[in-house]
């Protein structure tokens, strides 16, 4: 039975706006959809008793923690804690499934990003580690990384209940017993539904009216076909409608529930990609942005939908658009669809990028480069593209294009088990080590110890003995990471475990390193 399930976001919101951006992203590229307090609107009801219906209803609970420990309030024991610990608290009390991600350095947050309530914040950070799947992060793409790799995992480990198309669920409840009729009869009445949407004036209403369903319903709704034909023949008609109404009523197909060959019917019978085409003539025209072109990207940015709009997003790659949010969301489109080289699409766009590294003039940096180039060829067949491009580039392209493996870890990380990725990186390894770069420790512990008894590809003495060699040319920002990333990760699954001789042959490297922070690094291997 093909499921979605609810995360539950939990964290405080000021100082992770962006951060809580890109988890959102994160679990939907994961198929999964987000819900946390910004995502509801407001009601009569108390706020304490709306989140605690939400986490009931949830699947996975995910919780944030960075540098602020929140806003407080008064729990059900008449204790003031945050309203973030008071969520986790309640998420563990009912045995809900957790995910906690955790800033690996708080203290150098900015200051507004930092709490003064340290105490407190540092008791929690202790009691959210505690018996769970736990996460460091730095950054913020280091978090959405964080997200992809472990939400997959916690599903895999500990299956829930999950939302299912009501069509595919047969009338019996878990344990055998009748589903009351009337109950599913009120997410089956199309009928009603429509004269209910019929009675509402504005198509701007009448839209808020379906994205404010309850989620179950709106699963079932946004994926039938004969309401897809009223939802078309409504609002989508260009004939009727302005270029923004449509933007607004094309906007609910990003909603997660929507499948994707849903989305898809809804497109052609809408003629979509003619409207499309008709639009990106204009902005190429014009070089301004356009909400409707922006909504329609979207949309098939999150429904993986590549086809000939492929190629209409590539021209809109090209040019230099003024508007920001649909540059935006243009790259943001290659970043998340990716392909292969050997595919027609994909090589267009890579032959496009490649050339624009050789241009002097270009409107995008190499970083900019680069980071879409990692993000568009990602696949196993890649290899031997990347292992060429590599060797053939200077110093700054190949820095650029570790950040960029780094940056789309969650496209990457499946080709990176492969023993023919593997031979790239140990091909780079010696010059790698050697620069000041805050992703480089990343890589090389990732590359290195995920490899050690997945595939016998490397063996923990081995990989030990190639960090030995080549301390001295670490810079003291990369081994310091390193280092950490190690001691933190040796826990996870598909990572090496560290024992008493692997943890001495560390402290005997950390000591001929001659590290400012000696003390500190050594006790992370006690």
């Amino acid at each position: 039975m093909d499921k979605r399930y609810q995360i539950f976001v939990s964290s405080t919101y000021d100082d992770l706006i962006d951060e809580r951006k890109e988890v959102t992203r994160a679990i939907l590229m994961c198929d999964c959809f987000p819900a946390g307090m910004e995502l509801f609107p407001a009601s009569s009801r108390s706020q304490w008793d709306i989140i605690k219906r939400v986490i009931d209803d949830s699947d996975y609970y995910l919780l944030i923690i960075a540098g602020r420990y929140g806003s407080i309030g008064t729990d059900e024991n008449g204790q003031k804690v945050s309203y973030t610990e008071m969520e986790f608290d309640y998420a563990v009390s009912i045995n809900k499934p957790i995910i906690a991600l955790l800033h690996r350095h708080p203290e150098e947050l900015l200051t507004f990003k930092q709490e003064s309530q340290k105490r407190r914040l540092e008791k929690f950070r202790q009691k959210a580690q505690n018996g769970r799947l736990v996460q460091f992060w730095k950054n913020k793409d280091q978090l959405s990384s964080a997200v992809l790799h472990c939400l997959p995992r916690m599903i895999k480990e500990n299956p829930a209940f999950g939302w299912a198309k009501t069509s595919a669920v047969n009338s019996t409840n878990n344990n055998g017993e009748a589903l009351d009729v009337s109950a599913k009869a009120e997410y089956f009445d199309l009928s009603g539904l429509l004269s209910a949407i019929d009675k509402i004036h504005s198509v701007e209403a009448k839209v808020k009216y379906i994205r404010d369903m309850e989620i179950d319903r709106k699963e079932i709704v946004l994926n039938d076909r004969s309401f897809l034909d009223y939802y078309v023949s409504n609002f989508l008609n260009t004939s009727l409608y302005s270029e923004e109404i449509i933007a607004e009523a094309i906007s609910i197909f990003c909603i997660n529930p929507v499948k994707n060959d849903s989305v898809e019917y809804a497109l052609n019978k809408a003629n979509i990609i003619e409207l499309f085409r008709t639009i990106c003539r204009k902005v190429i025209d014009n070089k301004q942005g356009n909400p409707l072109a922006v909504r329609i990207i979207q949309v098939l940015r999150n429904k993986r939908i590549t086809g000939d709009y492929y190629l209409e997003v590539l021209e809109l790659l090209k040019e230099n658009i003024s508007d920001s949010w649909l540059k935006k969301t243009v790259e943001e489109y290659f970043e998340w669809v990716g392909s292969a080289f050997d595919t027609p699409h994909s090589k267009k766009v890579a032959d496009y990028l490649i050339s624009e590294l050789d241009n002097p003039i270009s409107f995008r940096s190499k970083g900019e480069i680069c980071g879409l180039l990692t993000a568009t060829l990602n696949n196993d067949s890649d290899l031997l593209f990347w292992k060429d491009f590599f060797s053939k580039s200077d110093i700054d392209v190949k820095k650029h294009i570790i950040d960029g493996i780094i940056s789309n870890w969650h496209s990457f990380d499946p080709v990176l088990y492969e023993y023919d990725a593997q031979e790239m990186f140990l091909y780079i390894f010696d010059e790698v080590y050697a620069w000041e770069n805050e992703y480089t420790a990343m890589l090389l512990v990732h590359c290195l110890f995920y490899r050690t008894g997945y595939r016998g590809i490397f063996t923990d003495a081995e990989v030990i003995e190639k960090i030995g060699e080549q301390s001295p040319k670490i810079t003291n920002s990369v081994f310091y990471e390193m280092m950490q990333d190690i001691s933190i990760k040796s826990e996870e699954v598909d990572f090496f475990s560290l024992n008493d001789t692997s943890k001495e042959l560390f402290k005997e490297i950390i000591k001929l390193k001659k590290h400012p922070r000696e003390r500190k690094l050594l006790e992370l291997f006690e």
